[in-house]
């Protein structure tokens, strides 16, 4: 069977002599910690968006194009380290996971089993049609953030575990300090988590989740919304679609109370909604 591993280089990097750069060390060797031959490997070096990725053009090319595996099932394997050696947005990750996916090739991800249509035995994960819906979806909420070196760095899907940290933090029951460093989440920058909140909110799973919050405690609609600025031209309906009646309702609260009912709710953080948890994130009395 065809393999071959896939990786990118993002940024305003000389081409000539990347070979011997650090930067292409670096990821050479990363992929080949998953006990791949160099040989296999090949590198896009993108130095704008106008930059065209020839080398995996070249993988997919070479495997549709070897006629032997015409009733194989996959036709053949491509490894990428990461989901964000296929782009540098979702759209554009998710056009060539659908590339891929739909010419019959499998696709390990190395940091990220449930991105993956093929397992390490080479063969498709069951109910591959709906796995591949999902890995989809998946990619949709996908962020990105941008290091110093103008190469984009492995950034974070949104888990359930940020979930629970993020309505925690919705129902005031925790500081913003402890909300960007807890042992649930980890250490996280501001500008990711609330880049994180936005693409969260603007997912469907967050109003079903909302609507379950709201069941188990129906107080919350009478808190401020904590995260994200009231809409500009409010009161006259302008605000974004996906916002739900219960996030309104929220809104209204947060603009009729302003700053000061933000901050009466941070004064009364609750630490008795779930001793597991409360033991979990170390509060501190």
């Amino acid at each position: 069977m065809n393999f071959f591993a896939y990786g990118c280089i993002y940024g305003h990097i000389p081409t000539h002599g990347i070979e011997t750069s650090k930067v292409y060390h670096d990821l050479v060797k990363k992929i080949r910690s998953h006990f791949i031959p160099e040989d296999a490997i090949h590198i896009d070096v993108l130095i704008n968006d106008m930059s065209r990725r020839r080398e995996l053009e070249w993988i997919i090319t070479s495997i549709l194009g070897d006629l032997s595996t015409l009733l194989q099932n996959p036709r053949g394997i491509i490894f990428v380290s990461s989901i964000f050696d296929l782009g540098k947005t979702p759209d554009e990750i998710r056009n060539n996971f659908d590339r891929i996916a739909t010419s019959n090739i499998g696709l390990l991800i190395g940091d990220n089993d449930s991105l993956s249509t093929v397992d390490y035995a080479f063969e498709y994960y069951d109910n591959i049609v709906e796995r591949i819906q999902g890995i989809q979806k998946k990619i949709e909420l996908l962020t990105f953030e941008k290091r110093k070196t103008g190469i984009i760095g492995q950034s974070y899907e949104i888990t359930d575990e940020f979930i629970e940290v993020y309505w925690l933090f919705e129902h005031y029951f925790i500081s913003e300090k402890l909300t960007l460093d807890n042992p649930l989440t980890g250490k996280m920058p501001k500008s990711r988590f609330y880049n994180l909140c936005r693409k969260y909110e603007e997912s469907e799973r967050y109003a079903l989740d909302e609507e379950a919050r709201f069941r188990d405690m129906p107080e919350i609609i009478e808190k401020p919304k904590r995260f994200g600025p009231v809409p500009e031209d409010f009161e006259q309906g302008n605000h974004p679609n996906h916002m739900t009646d219960i996030t309104l309702q929220r809104m209204r609260v947060k603009k009729e109370g302003g700053r000061k009912a933000m901050i009466k709710a941070c004064k009364n953080f609750n630490r008795d909604y779930d001793p597991f948890i409360r033991h979990l994130l170390r509060f501190e009395d």
